[in-house]
């Protein structure tokens, strides 16, 4: 009942389309193909069942909602609403009202994601299990060793030393801890999330800052790489597969953003840092 594109996970076309979905909102030409595009592209996030690429959709679309909104009041280039722009917007409220509204409503088919959002909540849900026992077990790794963790890599095998005896049947073969952030914590310890946090920050203050302040005709690629960033990275609080590749190409694409001499920005001088280009 689950779409799995290419790959064994669900969750995987899910976070994959978390990735395209910013560039084809921000691409540059508003036509009547994009609405059809944006609608296919939401039916297949649906079609995953994917709770974890839900909530992340939604964290992606009230980002752009606030960096229009901002870009508009300081009369950045770009930030205001054409009238293409207008109607395309009005056009996707009145359309996610209408799919709220049938969701709730009586209809067998749109009772289907209701279930799965109330699923969420169950705390017999075997799919919750999974994860709460996997996070149980990483937080007790983190209290054997604080300060440098047990490890990179080491979780899977503490994993059953560590966990409630019921976790032990909510494992595959080999287990995973099912939110990167608390990954690093667990097996790198309090050193190596600050790390982690310092790095995330500045990528993300950074292209917050740019992509309120970018001009010209690149800006659509600098709205839609913070936009991507986003929301590829909030999905992995649900699931740790760290080695996605999307997940590392939106994060190469902010870093081209930031680097970009077209949008020069004060903190970042590739010189001083001792990188000269080619």
């Amino acid at each position: 009942p689950r779409l799995r594109g290419t790959m064994c996970e669900p969750l995987y076309l899910g976070n994959y389309l978390l990735m395209v979905l910013p560039w084809v909102v921000w691409g540059r030409r508003w036509c009547r193909c994009k609405g059809v595009a944006l609608g296919a592209m939401g039916l297949l996030l649906l079609l995953t069942w994917s709770r974890g690429a839900w909530i992340s959709l939604v964290f992606q679309v009230l980002v752009m909602g606030v960096i229009v909104v901002l870009r508009a009041k300081s009369g950045s280039p770009g930030g205001r609403f054409n009238p293409g722009r207008r109607f395309f917007a009005a056009g996707s409220a009145v359309l996610l009202l209408i799919l709220a509204g049938l969701v709730f409503s009586d209809l067998p088919f749109f009772q289907l994601p209701r279930d799965r959002l109330v699923q969420t909540f169950s705390s017999q849900d075997w799919s919750n299990l999974t994860r709460l026992y996997s996070m149980q077990a990483a937080w007790r790794a983190f209290l054997l060793s604080p300060l440098v963790g047990v490890g990179w890599g080491q979780y899977s095998f503490h994993f059953p030393l560590l966990v409630d005896p019921l976790g032990l049947q909510s494992q595959f073969s080999w287990p995973v801890v099912n939110n990167f952030p608390l990954k690093i914590l667990c097996e790198t310890g309090g050193l190596g999330l600050v790390v982690f946090l310092g790095l995330a920050g500045w990528l993300l203050v950074s292209g917050w800052k740019k992509a309120l302040r970018a001009t010209g005709p690149r800006v659509a690629g600098v709205l839609a790489a913070l936009v991507a960033v986003l929301g590829v990275w909030v999905q992995l609080f649900t699931f740790s597969q760290y080695n996605l590749p999307h997940i590392w190409l939106a994060v190469g694409l902010m870093l081209a953003v930031l680097y970009d001499e077209q949008f020069p920005d004060p903190g970042l001088d590739l010189r001083k840092a001792g990188i000269h280009e080619p």
